[in-house]
């Protein structure tokens, strides 16, 4: 199930995004959109309900009043409005979506995969969570991770580049 795979998923939508396409989108952890793009939620024009995790990923993206809009209007939104729901992340010119995509990917790979599997995770267990069960579990994640060789070698990386400065004075070059 796309939305519970531990590694990120990113979604590079350059045109329309209709029916499955728009659940896939949605169940991504990052959607990138190109300028044009459009996302249909036209199930009800066939005699269905949205389908492939919908009704899970779409209302936590935009919350549970547009997806109904959504539904009961078979809409079809466009880039810009998507992107100000928190339906698409990035928004970028036609048809660089997928480069785009790849570049935030490059960025992304970066943080260990350890460390954002745990993040997916507390962030799909926790919503709803009471605020001592959200601590508990962080802390659980933490426990974990700190006991990881990457967080040592991490923490070290980034106290040799910034000894000597404190957070109120900007890095003498």
């Amino acid at each position: 199930m796309l939305a519970k795979d531990p590694r990120v998923v990113l979604a590079a939508v350059d045109g329309p995004a209709y029916g499955s396409g728009l659940s896939l989108a949605a169940a991504a952890d990052v959607v990138v959109a190109g300028e044009g793009s459009t996302f249909g939620c036209t199930f009800g024009r066939v005699g269905l309900i949205p389908d492939l995790g919908f009704m899970w990923s779409v209302p936590r993206r935009i919350g549970v009043g547009r997806t109904r809009r959504m539904i009961l209007q078979n809409a079809v939104v466009k880039a810009d409005e998507a992107h100000d729901w928190g339906l698409v992340d990035v928004s970028c010119p036609a048809g660089q979506a997928l480069e785009q995509a790849t570049d935030l990917a490059r960025r992304i790979v970066r943080t260990p995969a350890a460390t954002l599997a745990h993040a997916l995770r507390l962030l799909a267990v926790t919503a709803g969570a009471s605020l001592e069960q959200t601590l508990e579990a962080e802390m659980a994640a933490q426990i974990e991770l700190f006991a990881r060789g990457e967080f040592a070698d991490l923490r070290d990386e980034f106290l040799s580049r910034t000894r000597g400065r404190t957070p109120l004075r900007p890095a003498q070059n």
